[in-house]
């Protein structure tokens, strides 16, 4: 019996550390909250796209922005150097559709340090019209 609780002690903890430890739910919101203070900047603004922003004294991440298709939210704005715990980007609007050129996204990945998940969606979002 003093196993099996042991058992599901360690089982709860290693769940907890998971969602709110490293990698978790908590690490994760400073990663959206900095895209999402990037994306609200230049919602109304008119910028060459891709934009790389950061890291710098205000910026943890590397940041970049893409153009859309979404007149609502005219930029998508990605998160390079980080990746989620489920293996996906970081980006906001979550299900934006980008508009670039595969050529604009193999110059880009060549000019940039990105991590694979990052690489693998860029090139398949990428048209030769953009």
């Amino acid at each position: 019996m003093i196993i099996l609780f042991a058992a599901l002690g360690v089982t709860i903890l290693i769940w907890f550390i998971q969602f709110f430890g490293i990698g978790g739910v908590i690490d994760q919101k400073s990663v959206y909250a900095e895209l999402q203070g990037v994306e609200i900047q230049y919602r109304n603004q008119k910028i060459v796209t891709p934009l790389v922003l950061g890291p710098d004294r205000i910026r943890e991440q590397q940041i970049a922005g893409f153009k859309t298709n979404d007149e609502h939210f005219p930029y998508a704005w990605i998160a390079l150097s980080a990746e989620s715990p489920s293996a996906k980007i970081y980006m906001v609007p979550g299900d934006a559709s980008l508009r670039i050129s595969c050529t604009e996204a193999v110059d880009f990945l060549q000019k940039n340090a990105v991590v694979a998940t990052v690489t693998v969606f860029l090139k398949n979002q990428c048209r030769e019209k953009p």
